[in-house]
């Protein structure tokens, strides 16, 4: 089951997939977690067997390790909670389930609700990463506009393309988004009526668009 799920992701994310696949593979990947936390909470308790040496604790290195990647290549290279949104999933649907089958294990209890915090504060970094970026782009996207409402001023017209603002209006045409992001570059729509400027806000096609005539925003997918 996860494993279709991921095929559906794969296919939304690698090959442009529409909606039905995002909610498919969500689906799919949250009812494999559900079903492990009901297999974890119907599995026979073992039989009382003689003393064992004690075991270490479980420790919190896989959790950190995971969150790490996943915060890394949100930030560094989505800009945007891609990953942390399913972490968001599996926090709510897996991890949550678990803590409270694990109830009359103190141990177990306490390292699952450490798990869980961790995941919590890695999604809310992604969050307020996302939100830094969001700031800065649409900050970006106002100056360009600006530039372009320049160039018409000056030329009565506005530029067909945004190199044509360079060096008089702006110096250079900044990203929305820098740094190693995908999908980070501002897109010029052209019109003559009225241009407008976009950039990806949620990769791969959660786009916001301003137009530059009326300065409204618009998300459009």
């Amino acid at each position: 089951m996860a494993v279709v799920g991921l095929l559906f992701l794969a296919a939304y994310f690698m090959y442009g997939g529409g909606p039905a696949e995002l909610v498919a593979g969500t689906l799919a990947i949250a009812a494999m977690f559900g079903y492990l936390a009901w297999r974890d909470w119907r599995r026979p308790k073992p039989a009382a067997a003689a003393p064992q040496a004690v075991q270490p604790p479980p420790t919190l290195r896989t959790a950190l390790v995971t969150c790490g990647v996943i915060l890394a290549l949100d930030v560094l290279f989505f800009g945007a909670p891609a990953f942390g949104a399913y972490a968001g999933i599996a926090l709510v649907v897996w991890l949550a389930p678990r803590i409270l089958v694990a109830w009359r294990k103190p141990d177990l209890r306490r390292h699952r609700a450490r798990v869980a915090l961790v995941t919590f504060g890695m999604l809310a970094a992604d969050i307020g990463a996302y939100w830094v970026y969001e700031a800065l782009a649409q900050k970006r996207v106002v100056e360009v506009a600006d530039a372009v409402a320049r160039y018409k001023a000056r030329t009565g017209a506005y530029p067909r393309q945004l190199a044509a603002l360079v060096p008089a209006d702006l110096p250079a045409i900044p990203a929305a988004k820098s740094g190693f992001v995908m999908f980070g570059d501002i897109l010029y729509l052209y019109k003559e009526s009225g241009p407008a400027l976009m950039y990806v806000s949620f990769p791969p096609f959660g786009r916001k668009v301003l137009n530059v005539e009326t300065r409204k925003w618009e998300f459009v997918d």
